[in-house]
């Protein structure tokens, strides 16, 4: 007989509940092509799947186009053509995080 039961559960932990956005969504990271860059878009993507929402996504890295939002580091995230983060390779909780204050200030 043992005194303690060291067996994990079988129960799963329950799920996150799912943060809900409204609208569609054109999100863009910025940057060279370096791996930061493809970093912060491989986590954009994680997050735009993990939400569910409608999101147009795109890497762009000609320069030109860079130019035009004026950022001085990369890699950059734009939300529906506002600059809302650059220099940092952010992860996908700090990008719903984004995401939905973006949708609040609509």
């Amino acid at each position: 007989m043992s005194l303690f039961n060291f067996k994990k559960s079988n129960q799963e932990k329950p799920s996150a509940e799912k943060i809900r956005v409204n609208g569609s969504y054109d999100i863009k990271v910025l940057g060279s092509g370096c791996k930061s860059c493809q970093t912060l878009f491989d986590n954009l993507l994680t997050t735009v799947n993990n939400m569910e929402i409608s999101a147009k996504t795109e890497h762009v890295t000609d320069l030109t186009q860079l130019a035009l939002y004026g950022i001085m580091t990369t890699p950059a995230l734009v939300i529906n053509g506002t600059v809302v983060s650059t220099g940092k390779i952010l992860k996908p909780a700090e990008i719903q995080n984004l995401i939905v204050k973006f949708n609040g200030d609509k």
